[in-house]
């Protein structure tokens, strides 16, 4: 029998940062934990955050209830977004703390770097291969993101 591990260094840096993710579907199981520490270590209070979490439909949406919970208690400090590429989000009302958006994942991304202060953030990427690629590209060839600065995570 062979086992083979995940690669990367999808880990938090060492000093806190202000964060920005993307995820697209069952992508979000890695940023939910990435997540997790920044909150056991404080920085998502001290260094804010940015998720784009993308989705087909609400109903491919999981894990709303901790996402929602996070942006509660990091009050301003955290911006989360579902963005969702077919229909309309009727769980907006049940979740007040989250944004919901119509559009795909990297199309609401792109918004969201182009309106919030990203400059020294620490970005995490995870997905399907066309969307982190997609996600790759426009991070540093568009805003000029440092390719170390870029943690990623591309599922088949």
């Amino acid at each position: 029998m062979r086992v083979f591990g995940p690669l990367g260094r999808a880990v938090l840096p060492q000093t806190p940062r202000r964060l920005f993710a993307i995820a697209a579907g069952t992508g979000i199981a890695g940023i939910l934990s990435v997540f997790e520490e920044a909150i056991l270590r404080g920085d998502l209070t001290s260094a804010g955050a940015t998720l784009v979490f993308g989705v087909r439909t609400e109903a491919d949406a999981f894990a709303l209830e901790r996402l929602s919970e996070w942006a509660h208690l990091a009050q301003e400090r955290v911006a989360i977004a579902v963005a969702l590429s077919e229909g309309h989000a009727a769980a907006a009302a049940r979740y007040p703390t989250l944004t919901f958006a119509s559009g795909l994942v990297l199309d609401v991304a792109r918004a969201r770097l182009e309106q919030d202060h990203h400059e020294g953030a620490c970005f995490f990427v995870a997905g399907p291969p066309p969307v982190v690629d997609g996600a790759l590209a426009m991070l540093t060839d568009h805003f000029g993101v440092p390719r170390n600065d870029v943690r990623f995570d591309r599922f088949q």
